[in-house]
Protein backbone atom coordinates (compact mmCIF):
# COMPACT_ATOMS: atom_id res chain seq x y z
CA UNK A 1 0.00 0.00 0.00
CA UNK A 2 2.55 2.74 -1.10
CA UNK A 3 1.58 5.93 -1.10
CA UNK A 4 3.17 9.10 -3.09
CA UNK A 5 1.51 12.25 -1.25
CA UNK A 6 1.33 13.27 2.34
CA UNK A 7 1.09 15.79 4.59
CA UNK A 8 3.01 17.08 7.95
CA UNK A 9 1.93 15.68 11.12
CA UNK A 10 -0.03 13.38 9.74
CA UNK A 11 1.00 9.16 9.92
CA UNK A 12 0.53 6.29 7.95
CA UNK A 13 0.60 2.30 8.85
CA UNK A 14 3.04 0.87 5.86
CA UNK A 15 1.26 -2.64 5.27
CA UNK A 16 3.48 -4.84 4.06
CA UNK A 17 2.87 -8.43 2.01
CA UNK A 18 5.76 -10.57 1.79
CA UNK A 19 5.58 -12.94 -1.24
CA UNK A 20 5.44 -16.39 -1.69
CA UNK A 21 3.10 -16.72 1.15
CA UNK A 22 5.43 -19.54 2.15
CA UNK A 23 8.76 -17.10 2.69
CA UNK A 24 10.93 -18.61 5.38
CA UNK A 25 11.82 -14.96 6.37
CA UNK A 26 8.94 -12.51 6.45
CA UNK A 27 10.22 -10.04 8.93
CA UNK A 28 11.12 -6.95 7.00
CA UNK A 29 12.83 -4.07 7.98
CA UNK A 30 12.24 -0.07 7.15
CA UNK A 31 14.11 3.12 6.40
CA UNK A 32 13.70 6.04 5.57
CA UNK A 33 16.20 8.64 3.11
CA UNK A 34 15.50 12.05 5.24
CA UNK A 35 15.14 11.51 9.36
CA UNK A 36 13.69 15.16 9.32
CA UNK A 37 11.03 15.06 6.80
CA UNK A 38 9.71 11.52 7.78
CA UNK A 39 10.65 8.54 9.98
CA UNK A 40 9.43 5.52 10.05
CA UNK A 41 9.15 3.23 12.81
CA UNK A 42 9.92 -0.86 13.09
CA UNK A 43 5.93 -1.76 12.47
CA UNK A 44 5.62 0.14 9.39
CA UNK A 45 3.76 3.35 11.20
CA UNK A 46 5.28 6.51 9.16
CA UNK A 47 5.42 10.19 10.75
CA UNK A 48 5.44 13.15 8.02
CA UNK A 49 7.64 16.08 10.09
CA UNK A 50 8.32 18.32 7.80
CA UNK A 51 8.21 19.43 4.13
CA UNK A 52 10.43 17.98 1.18
CA UNK A 53 10.88 14.31 -0.60
CA UNK A 54 11.75 10.97 1.25
CA UNK A 55 12.16 7.31 -0.16
CA UNK A 56 10.96 4.46 1.94
CA UNK A 57 12.60 1.56 1.70
CA UNK A 58 11.19 -1.95 3.19
CA UNK A 59 14.27 -4.90 3.19
CA UNK A 60 13.57 -8.08 3.84
CA UNK A 61 15.36 -10.26 6.87
CA UNK A 62 15.98 -13.35 4.29
CA UNK A 63 20.18 -13.65 2.95
CA UNK A 64 19.27 -12.33 0.10
CA UNK A 65 18.05 -8.91 1.48
CA UNK A 66 15.36 -8.37 -1.06
CA UNK A 67 13.66 -5.07 -0.67
CA UNK A 68 11.46 -2.48 -2.29
CA UNK A 69 11.19 1.64 -2.21
CA UNK A 70 9.15 4.63 -2.99
CA UNK A 71 9.00 8.31 -2.99
CA UNK A 72 6.58 10.32 -1.17
CA UNK A 73 5.90 14.17 -1.32
CA UNK A 74 5.65 15.76 1.99
CA UNK A 75 3.63 18.97 1.69
CA UNK A 76 1.96 21.30 4.60
CA UNK A 77 -1.41 21.57 5.06
CA UNK A 78 -2.12 25.10 3.74
CA UNK A 79 -4.34 27.99 5.83
CA UNK A 80 -7.45 28.61 3.53
CA UNK A 81 -8.94 30.80 5.99
CA UNK A 82 -9.05 32.74 8.34
CA UNK A 83 -12.32 33.64 10.94
CA UNK A 84 -11.90 37.12 13.23
CA UNK A 85 -13.91 38.38 16.16
CA UNK A 86 -13.25 40.86 18.92
CA UNK A 87 -15.25 40.86 22.16
CA UNK A 88 -16.74 44.17 21.67
CA UNK A 89 -19.62 45.85 20.17
CA UNK A 90 -19.86 45.68 15.96
CA UNK A 91 -21.41 48.62 14.47
CA UNK A 92 -21.87 48.66 10.73
CA UNK A 93 -18.25 46.99 9.76
CA UNK A 94 -16.17 48.66 12.47
CA UNK A 95 -15.82 47.19 16.20
CA UNK A 96 -16.58 50.07 18.64
CA UNK A 97 -13.65 50.52 21.52
CA UNK A 98 -13.54 52.01 24.45
CA UNK A 99 -10.82 53.98 25.73
CA UNK A 100 -9.25 52.35 29.19
CA UNK A 101 -10.35 49.19 28.34
CA UNK A 102 -8.50 45.80 27.31
CA UNK A 103 -9.37 43.41 24.25
CA UNK A 104 -9.05 40.61 22.30
CA UNK A 105 -9.03 39.93 18.66
CA UNK A 106 -9.72 36.08 18.39
CA UNK A 107 -8.65 34.02 15.47
CA UNK A 108 -10.17 30.55 14.20
CA UNK A 109 -7.68 28.73 11.54
CA UNK A 110 -9.00 26.76 9.35
CA UNK A 111 -8.14 24.15 8.55
CA UNK A 112 -7.84 23.22 12.03
CA UNK A 113 -4.85 20.85 11.43
CA UNK A 114 -3.10 23.49 9.03
CA UNK A 115 0.97 22.98 9.52
CA UNK A 116 1.83 26.34 10.06
CA UNK A 117 -0.71 28.85 12.57
CA UNK A 118 1.48 31.68 13.36
CA UNK A 119 -0.25 34.75 12.51
CA UNK A 120 0.78 38.39 12.58
CA UNK A 121 -1.03 41.75 13.06
CA UNK A 122 -0.29 44.97 11.28
CA UNK A 123 -2.07 48.55 11.72
CA UNK A 124 -3.10 51.06 9.06
CA UNK A 125 -2.44 53.78 11.84
CA UNK A 126 -0.89 53.69 14.96
CA UNK A 127 -2.17 56.88 16.63
CA UNK A 128 -5.49 54.95 18.21
CA UNK A 129 -4.69 51.34 19.13
CA UNK A 130 -1.72 48.95 19.69
CA UNK A 131 -1.62 45.45 19.35
CA UNK A 132 1.21 42.85 20.41
CA UNK A 133 1.38 39.08 19.28
CA UNK A 134 -1.18 37.47 21.15
CA UNK A 135 -3.52 39.88 19.30
CA UNK A 136 -4.51 41.65 22.88
CA UNK A 137 -5.54 45.44 21.59
CA UNK A 138 -5.08 48.52 23.62
CA UNK A 139 -6.70 51.41 22.65
CA UNK A 140 -4.89 54.90 23.08
CA UNK A 141 -7.03 57.72 21.82
CA UNK A 142 -10.41 58.63 20.76
CA UNK A 143 -10.52 58.49 16.80
CA UNK A 144 -13.39 60.54 16.30
CA UNK A 145 -14.54 58.97 12.85
CA UNK A 146 -11.35 57.72 11.89
CA UNK A 147 -11.57 54.00 11.48
CA UNK A 148 -8.12 52.05 12.06
CA UNK A 149 -8.07 48.80 9.85
CA UNK A 150 -6.04 45.68 11.79
CA UNK A 151 -4.36 42.96 8.79
CA UNK A 152 -4.29 40.00 10.06
CA UNK A 153 -2.06 37.35 8.14
CA UNK A 154 -1.49 33.35 7.87
CA UNK A 155 0.34 31.57 5.53
CA UNK A 156 -1.04 32.97 2.36
CA UNK A 157 -3.93 34.41 4.16
CA UNK A 158 -5.26 37.93 4.72
CA UNK A 159 -8.13 39.13 6.77
CA UNK A 160 -9.14 42.73 8.07
CA UNK A 161 -10.88 43.50 10.60
CA UNK A 162 -12.16 47.62 11.58
CA UNK A 163 -12.15 49.30 14.76
CA UNK A 164 -12.89 52.77 16.46
CA UNK A 165 -12.18 54.02 19.53
CA UNK A 166 -14.54 55.73 21.40
CA UNK A 167 -15.24 57.03 25.18
CA UNK A 168 -17.67 54.76 27.12
CA UNK A 169 -19.63 57.42 29.38
CA UNK A 170 -19.65 60.91 27.65
CA UNK A 171 -20.27 64.07 29.67
CA UNK A 172 -22.30 66.09 27.69
CA UNK A 173 -21.21 69.91 27.41
CA UNK A 174 -24.04 72.55 28.22
CA UNK A 175 -23.01 75.68 27.90
CA UNK A 176 -19.21 77.60 28.56
CA UNK A 177 -18.65 80.77 30.96
CA UNK A 178 -16.84 83.96 30.12
CA UNK A 179 -14.88 84.91 32.98
CA UNK A 180 -12.57 88.05 34.38
CA UNK A 181 -13.84 89.55 31.21
CA UNK A 182 -13.69 93.66 30.76
CA UNK A 183 -16.38 93.75 27.97
CA UNK A 184 -15.18 97.17 27.04
CA UNK A 185 -11.62 97.67 25.65
CA UNK A 186 -9.87 100.47 24.66
CA UNK A 187 -8.52 100.76 21.01
CA UNK A 188 -4.43 99.03 21.49
CA UNK A 189 -5.71 96.70 24.76
CA UNK A 190 -5.88 93.38 24.65
CA UNK A 191 -7.85 91.58 26.82
CA UNK A 192 -7.85 88.09 28.17
CA UNK A 193 -11.15 85.97 27.79
CA UNK A 194 -11.56 82.93 30.39
CA UNK A 195 -13.77 80.35 28.93
CA UNK A 196 -14.99 77.28 30.89
CA UNK A 197 -17.19 74.53 30.28
CA UNK A 198 -20.23 73.65 32.03
CA UNK A 199 -19.61 71.22 33.33
CA UNK A 200 -15.76 71.15 33.87
CA UNK A 201 -15.97 67.40 33.06
CA UNK A 202 -17.07 67.35 29.52
CA UNK A 203 -15.94 64.85 27.65
CA UNK A 204 -15.66 66.93 24.77
CA UNK A 205 -15.22 70.82 25.40
CA UNK A 206 -12.80 72.09 22.68
CA UNK A 207 -14.23 75.77 21.41
CA UNK A 208 -12.91 78.56 19.09
CA UNK A 209 -13.55 82.00 19.84
CA UNK A 210 -14.04 84.14 16.90
CA UNK A 211 -14.97 87.94 16.31
CA UNK A 212 -17.73 89.51 14.45
CA UNK A 213 -15.99 92.05 13.18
Amino acid sequence: NEINEAYVGKTYKLEVETLPENATYKANDFYSSNESVASISSDGTIYFLSEGEVTITVTNHDYSKVSTSFDINVRNIEVSDISLSINAPLNQDAYTLYLDETYRLSTIISPNDATIKDVTYSLSDNSYIKIDTYGNITPLAYSKNEVTTILVTCGQINKEVKVKVEYKNVVKLQDYALTEANYEIYIGQTQKINVTPIPEDATFSDYQLTSND
